[in-house]
C-alpha cells in the first residue's frame, strides 16, 4: 500500500540499499530531500575520515614516546633506576646490565637511571651522546665528578645555582653515569 501523498508529508522509500525522502507538498514548495541527506552522508564519511587520520597523527606522535622505554645509557655491569624522586630519598632498583632494557617496562615512577663502567671512556661517552655541555667538577673522597647540562635529557637538578641533570664519576679503576645525579655512592 502506498501511502496518502498529501502536502506536508514525508514519503521514505527504500529500494536498492538506497534511501529517498521525498516531502510532499503543493507544485510550488514541492523539496527533494534525497540529495540533502546525500549531502550530509557524504559530509558525515568526510568528517569521519578526517578525524580517524587526525586520530591516527596523534598516536603515531603519542605512541613512540610512551613506548619510548629505552634506557638512557649503554647498560654496564649494573644498571641502577631511581624511583619516587630525584634526590638522595629516591628509591634503589638494581639490576643486572643484560636484563636492564626489559626490567625497565616494569619500573613505576622512574625519577633517573645510572649504570657503571671498567673504564672512564665509556662514561664520558654517554655524555657526548646527549651532547651534554660540562658545568662544573669537583673531586671528593677520591672520585672525580664531573657535572653536565643536556637539553637532550630531562630531570634537571640545581646544584650551587647550576642546572645540571648528567652526572659522571670517575675512580682510578672504574667509572659511573647518572641522570640527573649518581644517587646512593660510588
Amino acid at each position: 500500500m502506498v501511502p496518502e501523498k498529501r502536502p506536508g508529508f514525508i514519503f521514505i522509500n527504500i529500494e536498492k540499499n538506497l534511501i529517498k525522502i521525498k516531502k510532499f507538498g503543493n507544485n510550488r514548495s514541492r523539496h527533494d530531500f534525497g540529495a540533502v541527506i546525500f549531502m550530509r552522508f557524504t559530509l558525515l564519511k568526510k568528517c569521519m575520515a578526517a578525524l580517524f587520520t587526525f586520530l591516527m597523527c596523534m598516536a603515531l606522535l603519542i605512541l613512540p614516546q610512551i613506548l619510548d622505554k629505552g634506557l638512557l645509557f649503554d647498560a654496564g655491569e649494573v644498571y641502577i633506576f631511581y624511583t619516587q624522586s630525584a634526590s638522595s630519598n629516591a628509591q634503589i632498583v638494581l639490576v643486572n646490565g643484560k636484563n636492564a632494557a626489559a626490567a625497565k617496562y616494569s619500573v613505576r615512577s622512574l625519577a633517573g637511571e645510572s649504570t657503571s663502567y671498567r673504564d672512564s671512556a665509556a662514561a664520558f661517552a654517554q655524555a657526548e651522546k646527549y651532547g651534554a655541555k660540562l658545568v662544573f667538577t669537583e673531586r671528593a673522597g677520591g672520585v672525580d665528578n664531573y657535572y653536565y647540562y643536556s637539553a637532550r635529557l630531562g630531570g634537571t637538578v640545581l646544584i650551587g645555582g647550576a642546572a645540571v641533570n648528567l652526572h659522571i664519576a670517575v675512580r682510578a679503576d672504574s667509572a659511573a653515569v647518572g641522570s640527573p645525579l649518581i644517587f646512593g655512592g660510588y
